[in-house]
């Protein structure tokens, strides 16, 4: 309650809408932002720390989202308050809920999640893997950029681990009809990098550990471009597009040999952690399934390069259509048409609930943060992580 009260102080130009959440080093708050005149601007998450939190999670934290600042796929960073604010992050509100969610919709709905929009959170995870690979750190206030590879043979002096990327981490945000990326496929974007970490690149040790058993160093991949932390990050992305494709069925998680295509015509026997079963029996194309075994590799050298992964999906984006998946199954493929796909979207993933809220949130009766204390939450204002939301729960044993 006294950081509420120092925020609304510090800012002067801000109502509370609810808690969020709460977490044993802090919280976070959702504000609704207005310019001096008491017009909206936008609304914005506060994710504070204790003060007493000595664990140094707040300043990695605040040096990775610097390091981050700009990237599309990326919960965007605002700033990291003032002095009046201690230790507090200022980021961007996404209001369509967690990925996890997304598919709880779907199930109660009883209807198949789209090979094609599946695509699209693939190639929006893959690009923030690209970020997180190569981090601009932009200045604040720059515009947000599309994380593309750069030319083949860049380094790069630093990279990021996320560490902790599951479907609670992933969040839904809008679709656009004048961006082929998010016409068919809402933005899906990153957050929470508590337990990130940042690690020098050093060609010469990342192509050692790498290399798979009696293979030479720079055999594997492409050895200038791919670290251990970007095919870990890749692996993650990996193991929630399968649990998207899958709609949370209970993967098994011991390694199996498995018969993959590398390429036309190539082919190869990998040890891969993917759930082989279950993604055999579903209703996906080839191209989706061997990807994630490929990714899913339990040895690193067998796993592909990120440059490929990133240009999978966007072929899969950009030039595929409804007819591409023709000879899917017909209960499948009914869910790939472009009215299917634009019905599920307005009717699951951007459902009227969410345009109520935001209605509520946007334009409701103003107050001050700063005297809140006290005053009783909005009984029609759910908490972020509220156990309701997660009812029934259905994740897969890796949860």
């Amino acid at each position: 309650m006294l950081f509420r009260q120092q925020y609304g102080k510090a800012k002067g130009i801000n109502e509370l809408i609810a808690a969020p959440s709460d977490f044993h080093t802090g919280g976070a708050l959702l504000f609704n932002e207005r310019g001096p005149d008491g017009g909206f601007m936008r609304q914005i998450i506060v994710k504070y720390f204790d003060p007493g939190n000595d664990s140094g999670e707040p300043i990695s934290e605040l040096q990775i989202l610097d390091a981050l600042r700009g990237a599309e796929r990326l919960f965007t960073f605002r700033s990291s308050g003032s002095e009046s604010l201690g230790n507090a992050l200022i980021l961007e509100y996404i209001g369509h809920g967690t990925l996890h969610a997304s598919i709880l919709r779907f199930l109660e709905k009883r209807r198949r999640i789209p090979e094609r929009l599946i695509w699209g959170v693939f190639l929006c995870l893959t690009r923030a893997c690209v970020a997180m690979r190569y981090p601009a750190g932009l200045p604040q206030g720059a515009l947000l950029y599309r994380e593309l590879m750069p030319a083949p043979g860049q380094t790069g002096p630093i990279n990021i681990q996320h560490n902790d990327m599951h479907l609670e981490n992933i969040l839904i945000g809008d679709t656009n009809m004048y961006d082929m990326e998010h016409r068919f496929s809402p933005q899906t974007k990153l957050i929470d990098f508590g337990y990130a970490r940042t690690h020098a690149v050093i060609p010469a040790l990342e192509n050692l550990q790498l290399a798979g058993p009696g293979m030479a160093p720079g055999g594997q991949n492409n050895p200038a471009e791919d670290t251990p932390s970007s095919q870990k990050n890749i692996y993650d992305v990996a193991t929630n597009i399968q649990d998207l494709a899958t709609m949370l069925r209970v993967v098994h998680t011991y390694s199996q040999l498995v018969t993959v295509n590398t390429g036309p015509n190539n082919s190869a026997v990998i040890m891969t952690d993917a759930g082989v079963t279950v993604l055999q029996a579903a209703p996906i194309t080839d191209t989706l399934r061997h990807l994630l075994f490929r990714c899913l590799a339990k040895n690193a050298a067998d796993r592909p390069p990120l440059r490929e992964v990133v240009q999978i999906c966007e072929r899969q984006v950009y030039y595929m259509n409804e007819w591409s998946y023709r000879n899917l199954p017909a209960e499948a493929w009914v869910y790939e048409t472009d009215h299917a796909i634009w019905d599920a979207l307005n009717d699951i993933v951007l459902n009227a609930d969410y345009y109520e809220e935001y209605q509520r949130l946007a334009f409701g009766r103003r107050r001050s943060a700063a005297g809140l204390e006290g005053v009783e939450k909005g009984r029609h204002v759910p908490e972020m992580g509220d156990p309701r939301d997660d009812q029934p729960r259905n994740l897969s044993a890796r949860f």
